[in-house]
């Protein structure tokens, strides 16, 4: 009797597998769909049937059993020994290239596919693949080529189509990422996450109708995916509808309890709810789930600082920023907490840094305007740029009412009353549909305007 040790297979739901062995998958006696050898799936289920291990596993219809999947390390070990007998066979070298991919070491699956290229040129296969390994790498513009390269080998390849889409995505190039994404859903219909990623890219291009559309398209197909409930929490938190957020944000964590992305999201939207203690215990998880994630440490600062327990929020930001140094956000908001606290060099220093990075973030323009408008350190204070960068402001982002507040407080400190008066009942009128919770700051410096006096920040020790 031969004995397998568990490490040859792939044990646990959620661990990845190479499929070794071309296969019909099957419920009871029907056949659903196929499997083929060389494919890399992530378990969904384990099923013990007659003494028998069978695997269902994401993207496959029906199930197959557990003897034609290893392990992706025990998978690389098997190509290898292929290789070593015969270094031209291109199926094991894409095959090892992609669980090298997988497992991280994206240079030893660049190699891997340099050399599948170098034999089969023109692969869609190959190409679409060594365009996943640059992008992995950050070459994204390389990377585009390479799919683009696979497309016209093969142009109705629909994963270059949805790779590429991807980095466009990341390039925030967003009506060619729509493209491509419509592509690849007009060449395979029944797909989740081509609709997914195709909602991301609509709400980032504002069309937010269409997006919340193609969530909804995604959940109709698999309404198990964190990632379309975290997408679609993000819409509705920007339509300021956070019951709508909050339902679908706890719809993620629910389906992923382990998810790091899915709290954060969640506790922002406890944060926007005027519920700073979920919030915190929401932004806790997520970095207890994922030490090495950026957002939750720069959230809890932002918690923190609203709380003001600015030493605690300031050692957040330097994490955030530890990780993520060239974060404009970041730098915006940890300006803000120097700011409050009254330590107007710092904070000029931090808006600058924001600005610096992201010339045309909304966020930026407005941490520069408001402290040359407010600053209560008349040496600090710069009237015309403040007026100057408030109204780019207000030309990228005129449906904000804080940006009609930023500017209504840099007329004012050149002492344009009338106007300033105009742009801050702006905002409240705007606020009043929008964000009620931010009426009431905005009418006290109704109130100072009306005095004729110009807006001055205090510092909140």
């Amino acid at each position: 009797m031969m004995i397998v040790t568990p490490a040859i297979f792939g044990q646990k739901v959620g661990d990845s597998i190479v499929v070794i062995e071309n296969y019909q998958t099957k419920i009871v006696d029907k056949i659903t769909g196929n499997v083929s050898a060389g494919e890399i799936y992530r378990l969904n289920g384990i099923e013990s049937v007659r003494g028998t291990e069978w695997y269902h596993a994401e993207g496959v219809r029906g199930w197959f059993p557990r003897r034609i999947a290893l392990t992706l390390e025990a998978a690389e070990e098997r190509y290898s020994k292929t290789l070593a007998s015969n270094p031209q066979d291109v199926n094991a070298l894409v095959t090892r290239g992609v669980i090298r991919f997988e497992l991280g070491r994206f240079d030893e699956a660049l190699v891997d596919f340099d050399r599948a290229r170098k034999i089969n040129p023109n692969s869609a296969v190959i190409l679409n693949n060594f365009g996943r390994a640059l992008r992995a790498r950050g070459n994204l513009r390389e990377s585009i080529g390479m799919f683009s390269e696979a497309i016209r080998a093969e142009p109705n390849y629909v994963h270059a189509y949805h790779n590429r889409g991807l980095v466009y995505y990341a390039l925030q190039d967003h009506p060619k990422a729509i493209a491509d994404f419509k592509k690849a859903i007009e060449l395979k219909s029944n797909e989740p996450w081509y609709y997914i990623n195709l909602g991301h890219a609509q709400h980032a291009n504002q069309e937010i109708e269409s997006a919340l559309a193609s969530y909804s398209a995604a959940e109709k197909l698999n309404p198990r995916i964190p990632e379309l409930f975290i997408g679609r929490s993000h819409v509705y938190l920007e339509l300021n509808n956070l019951p709508r957020a909050l339902e679908s944000a706890d719809r993620a964590v629910e389906l992923n309890p382990q998810d790091a992305i899915a709290f954060n999201s969640r506790g922002w939207i406890h944060y926007k709810q005027k519920k700073p203690d979920l919030a915190r215990a929401d932004f806790d998880r997520a970095i207890e789930l994922n030490p090495q994630f950026g957002p939750p440490y720069m959230n809890r600062g932002i918690v923190l600082t609203s709380q003001g327990d600015y030493e605690a929020a300031l050692q957040n930001f330097a994490k955030a920023l530890e990780l993520q140094p060239d974060s404009p956000l970041v730098y915006f908001n940890r300006g803000n907490t120097y700011f409050r606290s009254g330590q107007w060099q710092r904070a000029l220093a931090d808006y600058q840094k924001s600005l610096e990075l992201a010339p045309e973030s909304p966020e930026a323009l407005a941490g520069i305007a408001w402290f040359h408008a407010t600053c209560p350190k008349d040496s600090l204070r710069d009237g015309e740029l403040a007026l100057k960068t408030a109204r780019k402001l207000m030309e990228i982002s005129n449906d904000d009412p804080k940006s009609y507040q930023v500017l209504a407080a840099a007329l004012a400190n050149q002492q344009q009353y009338d106007e300033a008066k105009a742009k801050i009942s702006e905002a409240i009128q705007r606020a009043t549909k929008d964000d009620p919770t931010a009426v009431p700051g905005y009418r006290d410096d109704l109130a100072i305007i009306e005095q004729r006096q110009p807006i001055r920040a205090k510092p909140e020790k």
